[in-house]
């Protein structure tokens, strides 16, 4: 006869994995972002507020948001120019 709690259970990958490690890293003093409630640069994954309060803490000078896409965009354009190089070098 199966017991009445394990039948109602749901065990996946969520209950199981995701959540107890974010309870985990919770615990660790890190803490959660939504993506729901950041401004994100999806092409490069950057979490702009963080980077902005970052660039602020690091660099002890205050950034506009338009300095922060051009700070962004220059780091695109700078990946973008080192994996141009690494294929050319692939072919020789």
């Amino acid at each position: 006869m199966k017991n009445n709690f394990t039948k109602n259970k749901i065990f996946n990958e969520d209950t199981r994995v995701k959540i107890p490690a974010l309870c985990h890293f919770l615990s660790l003093g890190y803490k959660y972002i939504s993506i729901c409630d950041s401004s994100i640069d999806y092409s490069t994954n950057i979490f702009k507020d963080l980077f902005k309060k970052s660039l602020i803490k690091i660099n002890n000078k205050n950034f506009s948001d338009s300095e922060i896409d051009d700070i962004i965009a220059n780091y695109k354009n700078y990946i973008f120019i080192i994996k141009a190089k690494s294929k050319v070098l692939k072919r020789i």
